[in-house]
């Protein structure tokens, strides 16, 4: 889940730019299983490099490029300082959505465009 991948994970994903967040995050999700397992832990940050510098290269960000992102503490900080908003809301899995600050739990992701416009339509929001 994007919601608790841990930091240097969504650091890579704003590296690769407004146009291309979602695609990575979904390249993470693809390859989730290489890096979320028990063997992994033993694995050192280099490791982890490495490995999400394999897939960043696609996006033309090599692995010294990699590297000195994750040393920004200024995109740090914003990616904290968003988790700590989405618990303050009461975010804790993805997707999670919210509609002027009200909290949508009659829809899912998973739900189609119609289910989605007869829901918010149900709203008075004018």
């Amino acid at each position: 889940p994007l919601f608790v991948m841990k930091p240097h994970k969504q650091m890579v994903g704003r590296k690769c730019g407004p146009a291309n967040y979602f695609s990575f995050v979904d390249v993470l999700f693809k390859h989730q299983s290489e890096f979320s397992n028990p063997q992994f832990k033993t694995k050192s940050p280099l490791d982890l490099l490495r490995l999400l510098a394999s897939w960043t290269v696609d996006y033309g960000i090599g692995l010294e490029e990699l590297g000195a992102s994750m040393e920004d503490d200024a995109v740090f900080d914003a990616i904290k300082a968003a988790q700590r908003r989405g618990i303050s809301l009461g975010v804790w899995s993805t997707p999670t959505f919210y509609l002027n600050g009200a909290l949508l739990t009659k829809v899912s992701g998973g739900d189609d465009v119609c289910t989605w416009i007869d829901y918010i339509d149900s709203f008075d929001i004018t």
